[in-house]
């Protein structure tokens, strides 16, 4: 259940925060709500299931991280979910209000319309990575290739991956057996040194 819904803000674009829990559906994709989430705080994941009822994630949001039906542009029979991985608090908005000119020209229109400018491009980069892992010929390019960017992103050859392994292997498309096999193997080869979350990249 909701521990809290439904406070409205003033202003152009009636924003309205919404608390979640752990596991809570936050939005459904595909039903034609015509509203883009904000996530303030907290961590969820999009995803979609099969018709075997089997669920693929498909990314993983954090604090700032913006998602909805416009931004999705799912198939007509297809719904994509915004699940809560942990308690979150999300603002609400009216995308066609954020659209269209506010007819009091004010600067706090202007400001989001920029910050969800920002957003867009900063999740569609997410998505083109995703896209490139999943065009990988073998597991061990998608394990690499991920890991490479958590790399960067870090800044350390050292981290821990934000995720369970079991989601790793649902997020790269790969069996998790299979998974855990090649990176025992990359382990005995000295590529990378890892134990559960934790992953240290070895072969430079």
């Amino acid at each position: 259940m909701k521990v809290n819904n439904g406070i409205e803000h003033g202003g152009c674009v009636s924003r309205v925060t919404a608390n979640f829990i752990k596991g809570e559906t936050i939005l459904v994709m595909g039903d034609n709500n015509g509203r883009v989430g904000v996530l303030l705080s907290g961590e969820a994941h999009v995803s979609t299931t099969d018709v075997s009822g089997h669920e693929y994630i498909l990314e993983f949001l954090g604090k700032d991280d913006c998602f909805g039906e416009y931004l999705m542009m799912p198939a007509v029979s297809q719904l994509f979910y915004v699940i809560a991985d942990s308690d979150c608090s999300v603002d609400f908005i009216n995308f066609k209000n954020v659209l269209f000119n506010c007819r009091h020209n004010c600067e706090n229109h202007a400001e989001l319309v920029r910050e969800l400018l920002i957003m867009t491009a900063r999740r569609a980069q997410t998505l083109s990575f995703h896209t490139n892992i999943l065009g990988q010929h073998s597991i061990r390019e998608k394990i690499m290739l991920y890991l490479r960017n958590q790399e960067e992103l870090l800044g350390t050859s050292a981290f821990t991956v934000p995720m369970t392994l079991s989601r790793l292997a649902n997020y790269l498309s790969v069996d998790r057996s299979a998974m855990m096999r090649e990176i025992k193997r990359m382990n005995d080869e000295g590529i990378i040194k890892s134990s559960g979350k934790e992953f240290e990249i070895l072969n430079k």
